[in-house]
């Protein structure tokens, strides 16, 4: 993978006595605390094939790896189900049914031909059709379209040809990502964090995940998982630069920051004070009514709070990744006629806008308190060129990508109150950021210069 790494004018290093182990994300209070899982080595799935006969028929052919299929038909509240071994002769493949619900399975004990166009049997015609939807990619028992609770007919299915939950999501996310938007792929790929991978907390009440993994609930988190994987991959550079210096304690002195798909940023800490020392509710009533005060800065386990400046600028990362890759995948989704998909992704995004102005606010907030009150701790911030160079990127694209979001929902009455809303604290903020970023940075250098890892 190619990644960029600056380095720019050397600062003061400050070594963070706390190392945080948990990390609280987006929303009304509510947070999601990676945790590790073994790894689970399940059959996934390889290609998937599809096609509908008829209002209420659907037949799905999945292709799962060990050389074995699954066959599906969905009629109305009932769904025929068989697997097999897949038997590969040159060019041809051969179904063979192990299950013995084959009556319904036209193409078993066939030999199949695979292409771009299909599955084709009996004289080349084609019988299903490339799954470009994720259709095939549903939880057993349930309708991959209406999601309805289906009876099975028959046995249940053999657990050694189906996934677990965490790995169906998994592979379900990492699809999208190849499909429409590949630069997210290595973050997936090397640090992913989805469903199973973290806590999930709201209003400080742990709700297990119930192991849903059904198309709607998937794209439903698809912006968190791309945030918590955009602070695990931040987390994961950190090591591999720390194991390539030999370092094993990694205590907290530098932070990678993954701006967007080939540009990464190193950054060295300077001296810095907590969030909530400079951002609290009794010098600022207003902010802490904000609805991710308490999911970031008052809360002594997050990233925004215990590494002050460079904590903010860690969530205003990962929420800007959110954006940007949920609005790609949006856009190339509708350029393959993919609707289905863009309606998910729309009904999300527009809840994402609130922390592109709140992140401002905290990072000009702070910025503004530390030079009124702090002079010593403001002088190294500003003279910490690598973080403020990334800040002024990060804010190029992230301005870009809000507005083309925010061209999404033109006219409608939520966007003039949301900006409404925050229109006054941006204001008051708005020189100490101004004055943070680095004045006429030619952002294209950046994007021509890169690392080979």
């Amino acid at each position: 993978m190619a990644v960029l790494f600056i380095a720019a004018l050397p600062t003061a290093h400050a070594i963070v006595q706390e190392s945080f182990k948990t990390h609280l994300s987006s929303g009304n209070a509510v947070q999601q605390v990676p945790m590790v899982q073994d790894t689970v080595n399940q059959a996934t799935i390889e290609e998937a094939y599809i096609k509908k006969s008829g209002p209420n028929c659907l037949y799905v052919l999945r292709l799962v790896s060990g050389d074995r299929y699954e066959f599906f038909r969905f009629k109305d509240t009932v769904m025929d189900y068989d697997w097999g071994r897949v038997t590969r002769k040159g060019k041809r493949l051969l179904l063979s049914s192990v299950y013995k619900r084959k009556r319904f399975n036209f193409l078993e004990g066939k030999y199949i031909r695979i292409n771009a166009k299909g599955v084709s049997h009996m004289r080349g015609r084609i019988s299903l059709y490339p799954d470009t939807d994720n259709t095939a990619d549903f939880e057993f028992g349930k309708h991959p379209i209406s999601d309805e609770l289906l009876t099975v007919i028959g046995k249940k299915r053999l657990s050694t040809s189906s996934r677990t939950p965490i790995e169906s999501a998994k592979a379900f996310y990492l699809s999208m990502a190849k499909k429409y938007y590949p630069g997210y792929v290595p973050v997936l790929e090397k640090a992913y964090c989805g469903p199973g991978y973290y806590r999930h907390f709201v209003d400080g009440v742990e709700i297990p995940w119930d192991e849903d993994t059904s198309f709607n609930k998937l794209m439903h988190t698809f912006g968190v998982v791309i945030h918590e994987s955009i602070h695990m991959y931040n987390r994961y550079l950190d090591e591999v630069y720390f194991n390539d210096k030999g370092i094993k304690d990694s205590v907290w002195t530098l932070r990678h920051y993954h701006i967007k798909p080939g540009l990464t940023f190193r950054v060295h800490f300077g001296e810095y004070l907590k969030t909530d020392q400079v951002i609290n509710p009794e010098d600022h009533p207003e902010l802490a009514k904000f609805h991710d005060y308490n999911t970031y800065i008052n809360n002594d386990k997050a990233f925004a709070r215990g590494l002050g400046i460079y904590g903010l600028f860690e969530e205003y990362v990962a929420y800007k990744n959110e954006l940007e890759c949920m609005l790609k995948v949006y856009q190339n989704a509708g350029r393959k006629g993919h609707h289905r998909i863009q309606a998910q992704l729309k009904k999300r995004m527009c809840l994402e806008m609130d922390a592109f102005y709140t992140f401002h606010i905290y990072i000009g907030t702070y910025l503004k308190v530390v030079k009124k009150d702090h002079p010593t701790v403001y002088r190294s911030i500003m003279q910490n060129i690598e973080l403020r160079t990334a800040f002024t990127l990060a804010e190029m694209e992230y301005k870009r990508v809000k507005n083309k979001v925010l061209g999404l929902y033109y006219g409608q009455d939520w966007v003039k109150l949301k900006h409404a809303r925050y229109a006054p604290f941006l204001a008051a903020v708005q020189w100490d950021l101004d004055l943070f970023k680095i004045e006429n940075l030619d952002s294209t250098k950046y994007e021509m210069v890169y690392f080979q890892r």
